[in-house]
């Protein structure tokens, strides 16, 4: 399958989430895919007993997905209690599977699912640039190529312009002689300039002791492998901490590059529009009209009900400041 275009989206719902707000606005999550001609993958951890067939929650989940004409194609358990709360999601035969395997190695809770798509992956994007290798300039060879070089024809030249664009064309031309341009391109990679040795070091332990684990499947050397990959997740979250902190300290009196960083931290691209797709300025209007409508309606369905007092007042009498002389 090439040339089309696959939107997917990766959801996860907090187990303290109540799941009726998840539900409402899954639905409304739905509502905003189903406007876009592109195949829908939906994948995460849902935190939904979708094994629990009767449960009431489940039951309305699924007539979502069927409302929707979609299919969960997960049908063995994924965590280690036994249930199945992390699924694949796409609109009926919109995508097709060759694999869809569930290793329950129990590394960690939940258990991976490997979804082998029968798509073309896309090629990497690029960048190609022009330059000079400086390192390999040679000075004594530069010279050579000045001292071949003719520059009496520039004095009969009519305007000093002339001569400096002439004076400039021959210099110009005896250095790309010595040091010419070359054309590199590049594969374009997320910024990891956090990045360190000691995190590098860290990647490769936990991959050794997970080779070794693969080879000999003891226990053992399992729990060796635990130990390498939580200590390489928690170097990695110390080290982006540590990096994104002195670059937030070092930009915080320059508004501008203190914007940057806060957008690169946030993952938000410059020139990017963030607004959802819409034919006009108009049908984009409505559309968060609609959706903050809606939010402000459920949280006035959420509200308690008045406790104000509904007895009637039947009698009445004026009080004089005579009858409250004895209060203290």
């Amino acid at each position: 399958m090439s040339g089309e275009t696959i939107r997917s989206v990766v959801i996860y719902r907090p187990p303290h989430l109540p799941i009726q707000t998840f539900l409402d606005d899954f639905q409304i999550l739905l509502n905003e895919l189903s406007k876009s001609n592109c195949k829908i993958l939906i994948v995460g951890d849902f935190n939904i007993h979708f094994d629990k067939q009767h449960d009431s929650n489940t039951t309305r989940f699924i007539d979502i997905l069927n409302i929707n004409s979609l299919t969960q194609h997960v049908k063995t358990a994924t965590h280690a209690k036994g249930h199945i709360i992390d699924l694949v999601l796409t609109r009926d035969s919109e995508i097709s599977f060759r694999n869809l395997t569930v290793i329950d190695d129990v590394i960690s809770d939940h258990f991976p699912v490997f979804v082998d798509l029968n798509i073309i992956k896309p090629a990497p994007v690029t960048k190609t640039v022009t330059l000079r290798k400086q390192s390999d300039f040679n000075k004594d060879q530069f010279i050579k190529e000045l001292d071949s070089t003719d520059f009496s024809s520039i004095g009969s030249l009519p305007d000093v312009n002339s001569k400096a664009l002439a004076y400039y064309s021959s210099l110009y031309c005896a250095y790309d002689k010595v040091l010419p341009e070359r054309t590199k391109t590049f594969i374009l990679r997320p910024n990891t300039e956090w990045f360190n040795d000691e995190v590098l070091q860290a990647k490769r332990d936990r991959n050794k002791a997970e080779k070794v684990w693969r080879k000999s499947n003891l226990h053992v050397h399992k729990d060796i492998y635990r130990e390498q990959k939580l200590n390489f997740q928690a170097l990695v979250k110390s080290a982006k901490k540590s990096y994104y902190t002195n670059k937030i300290d070092a930009s915080s009196n320059k508004a501008k590059e203190l914007f940057r960083v806060s957008n690169a931290l946030l993952s938000h691209n410059y020139g990017q529009s963030i607004l959802p797709d819409c034919e006009s300025s108009s049908e984009l209007a409505n559309t968060f009209s609609d959706y903050f409508t809606y939010k402000i309606q459920a949280i006035r369905d959420n509200l308690q009900p008045s406790q104000h007092g509904s007895t009637p007042f039947s009698f009445w009498f004026i009080v004089t400041s005579c009858q409250l002389n004895h209060l203290p």
